[in-house]
């Protein structure tokens, strides 16, 4: 498989230097700091959601926790102390998704930004 796919990356490129060399030489000269810095977001939006996985982990954990131990906590009258805590935990997942999610839109209209871009002074 990694041989074919050079192989067709090979030849598109052999392609777009019979087609246009000055656009293949801008081509090979933009894609890989474009590669390098979309590798470079990826792993940190990974990153991102293994962290909010964390704190979904956390939340379940104190839900686990408060329903487990519902009758003692019911027999000693203190059911709404783990309330809070619980909150905090489920507000911090939810500030870690809407931070990724964030960082994923903003990557994405880049790409699209930076795309439309090309293909506009390609035409103009």
């Amino acid at each position: 498989s990694g041989l074919s796919s050079f192989a067709s990356a090979l030849g598109a490129v052999g392609m777009l230097v019979a087609i246009s060399p000055k656009l293949a030489m801008l081509s090979l000269a933009v894609f890989p700091p474009v590669f390098l810095f979309a590798a470079w977001r990826g792993r940190r939006m990974r990153s991102g959601q293994k962290d909010v996985q964390a704190a979904l982990a956390e939340a379940t954990s104190v839900a686990q926790r408060a329903l487990g131990s519902l009758r003692t906590l019911r027999a000693l009258g203190c059911e709404a102390a783990l309330l809070p805590e619980y909150g905090r935990s489920v507000d911090d997942a939810k500030a870690k998704a809407v931070d990724v999610g964030d960082q994923s839109a903003v990557f994405g209209a880049a790409v699209h930004f930076a795309a439309n871009c090309s293909f506009a002074a390609r035409i103009f």
